[in-house]
């Protein structure tokens, strides 16, 4: 057995200890960091330490465990600043049969199977009934082709888990065990359509070809982290915004507060993370933005907080990435910022862009403001809104998603100079 004991939890730089829990019948472990060898442990004690460099970026962490002869016998692996999922649930397949056409079953953790969930499985794009999500009937499927299962579970407090499966073959059976990574790319036009065809031949992982299984649209997911001085300054701006009016959120989309007041969590190991309070969400059903967010309210400030507006951008961006949806960061600017982020904001900038997560700033601040920040959209009255918002809303049209057959790091794929796309982030 092989396994990680220390879990590389939050966003890291830097060196990182790590522990693994070994026995029989692996006697050593290598270890490799974005497909570099590291070193090799040859005995107890079954620890090291990972140097993640300077830049915040994401990582493949892979162990491998080896017998007394020299011969592999498992490998472990960890992504390391790379969004897991939020609810640890499986999507499993049950084959057709002569009397039977075959079901799902969506398997949740039991830390939150008694919790109420609600599931959204979808075949193909159409809903499919779950009355009991342990075993959710299929139609009859045509048994040539490739059929896309999308299955959502959401617990009440927000938490989401997005699982996709593909059932492929003569004999439909699941590809079991094979993840799909998506890729976010960016459309010509808004309206564009393009289909998996369309991309086929295109997509690399490093210098290898990758498949695309699935070409989506689907919903968009925006974090808003607002510094909480602007707070007061909502009353006073945005006047006659029903005037000028605001581009709307699809159905579906949603848009979330994040507000920058980090706090220490501290996990086993020594691990630790800063985590930063949600807030409310906005979504077609909202009503006006402006009054939206003059009814936002910054959550109860603890002693042990600290403003840390940077890095709650790289943990907005973190989160935008969870469950491969459209997405984007939108930071509201009071000002420059008082800040103590470990980060820097040109760090950040870069880690977003190699993930594929566009960073939108907006300012309530008179006149321009001094680098890094000078990019911000003057957002003071409504038709400077408007305009920030259009160009958010366009930027989230024109996004779409491609499933990638296999675990791949974000910043590993790429869209070759043919292809009728751009990566999300870089153009």
């Amino acid at each position: 057995m092989l396994e990680f004991a220390t879990l590389l939890l939050g966003l890291l730089t830097g060196p990182q200890p790590v522990e693994l829990v070994v026995s029989e019948p692996v006697r050593s472990v290598s270890i490799a960091l974005d497909g570099e060898q590291l070193g090799r442990l040859d005995g107890p004690p079954w620890r090291f330490v990972c140097d993640l460099g300077p830049d915040l970026r994401a990582h493949e962490l892979v162990v491998s465990g080896y017998d007394t002869s020299g011969a592999l016998v498992t490998r472990a692996r960890q992504l390391i600043n790379v969004a897991g999922p939020s609810i640890d649930a499986q999507l499993v397949y049950h084959p057709a049969t002569a009397e039977d056409p075959g079901s799902l079953g969506l398997l949740v953790s039991r830390v939150v199977e008694r919790t109420p969930l609600a599931f959204d499985v979808r075949l193909d794009g159409t809903p499919l009934p779950v009355e009991d999500p342990r075993r959710i009937p299929l139609p009859k499927l045509d048994p040539v082709g490739v059929h896309v299962v999308d299955a959502r579970v959401t617990a009440p407090d927000g938490r989401e888990t997005r699982l996709v499966q593909v059932l492929s073959g003569n004999s439909m059976r699941a590809d079991s065990g094979v993840e799909l990574t998506p890729l976010p790319f960016r459309v010509a036009k808004r309206r564009a359509k393009l289909a998996r065809e369309d991309l086929e031949g295109k997509v690399r992982v490093d210098e290898r070809a990758a498949e695309v299984v699935a070409v989506e649209r689907g919903e968009a997911r925006v974090l808003l982290v607002v510094d909480p001085n602007t707070v007061s300054q909502f009353t006073n701006v945005w006047l006659g915004g029903a005037r000028f009016g605001l581009p709307k959120l699809e159905p579906g989309d949603e848009l979330q507060l994040l507000w920058p007041l980090g706090r220490l969590h501290r996990g086993e190991k020594g691990s630790s993370a800063l985590v930063f309070p949600r807030g409310e969400t906005f979504d077609e059903k909202s009503g006006a933005f402006y009054s939206f967010m003059r009814r936002a309210s910054v959550p109860p400030r603890h002693d042990e907080e600290v403003p840390a507006l940077v890095d709650a951008i790289a943990a907005a961006g973190k989160a935008a990435m969870r469950g491969g949806h459209r997405r984007a960061v939108v930071v509201l600017l009071a000002g420059v910022p008082d800040d103590e982020s470990a980060y820097e904001l040109e760090n950040v900038r870069g880690y977003l862009t190699s993930m594929g997560v566009p960073l939108h700033l907006w300012s309530l601040a008179p006149g321009r403001l001094p680098s890094p920040w000078d990019e911000a959209l003057d957002v003071r009255r409504s038709a400077g809104l408007a305009h920030a918002f259009r160009a958010l809303t366009n930027d989230l049209a024109r996004q779409r998603i491609a499933w990638i057959r296999g675990e791949h790091l974000p910043d590993r794929l790429r869209l070759e100079p043919g292809a009728p796309a751009t990566r999300v982030a870089t153009d």
